[in-house]
C-alpha cells in the first residue's frame, strides 16, 4: 500500500478535472445595501436580541473606514468582509429604509460592535413587546463586578418602556 503525499493528492484532484477551493475566497455582497443593515435579530441565526437591531449606515460610514484602514482581523474572510465594508456602504440606496441582511463574514465583524454602535447613537432597535422601533435603549446590565484574575460583568440593553431585548454575561480572564 502506497501513502500519497497531500500534495500529490492534490496534483491528482486537479488533473481529474477537480478544483480545489481556497477556504479565503470571499465574494462582496451582491445585494445592495440600504440606510440601514441588520446587525442582530430573529433573521440571523444565534441572534443575540429579542427583536432587532439595525444601524444607520451613513453614521457608521467614517467609523468603517477607520476599521478598514487601522484594524486587523485574524480571520482572511472577515478581514476582507470588513476592507470591502466602507465600499459597499458608501454605496448604499438611502432611500431604502428596509434593512439590509449581512453575509456571514460582514455579520462575524460587526456583531461584537453593538455596544459601541450604541454610543455612537446610530442604531434603531425593534422591541416585538411593545411592537414599536426605538432610537434609545436603557442599559441596566451589571458592570465591573470581579476583582483580581476575573471581571466578570453583564451587558443588559432595555427598550424604554423596560422590556429586555439583550442579556448577555461577559467576562475578562487575566493570564
Amino acid at each position: 500500500m502506497q501513502i500519497m503525499k497531500l500534495l500529490d493528492l492534490v496534483r491528482g484532484l486537479k488533473e481529474g478535472g477537480l478544483e480545489v477551493v481556497a477556504e479565503t475566497s470571499y465574494s462582496p455582497p451582491a445585494n445592495i445595501c440600504s440606510k440601514w443593515i441588520a446587525l442582530d435579530g430573529p433573521a440571523y441565526a444565534n441572534s443575540k436580541f429579542i427583536g432587532d437591531f439595525c444601524v444607520n449606515v451613513q453614521k457608521i460610514y467614517e467609523w468603517a473606514i477607520h476599521q478598514a484602514e487601522q484594524t486587523w482581523v485574524n480571520k482572511e474572510n472577515i478581514e476582507l468582509a470588513k476592507k470591502y465594508l466602507p465600499e459597499w456602504i458608501s454605496n448604499a440606496d438611502l432611500t431604502n429604509e428596509i434593512p439590509s441582511l449581512l453575509d456571514s463574514y460582514q455579520l462575524e465583524f460587526l456583531r461584537p460592535h453593538i455596544s459601541t454602535f450604541i454610543s455612537m447613537n446610530c442604531y434603531k432597535a425593534y422591541c416585538p413587546i411593545c411592537s414599536n422601533w426605538f432610537e434609545e435603549l436603557v442599559s441596566s446590565g451589571q458592570k465591573n463586578t470581579g476583582v483580581g484574575k476575573i471581571i466578570k460583568w453583564r451587558d443588559e440593553y432595555q427598550c424604554p418602556n423596560g422590556h429586555v431585548l439583550y442579556s448577555e454575561d461577559e467576562e475578562i480572564r487575566i493570564f
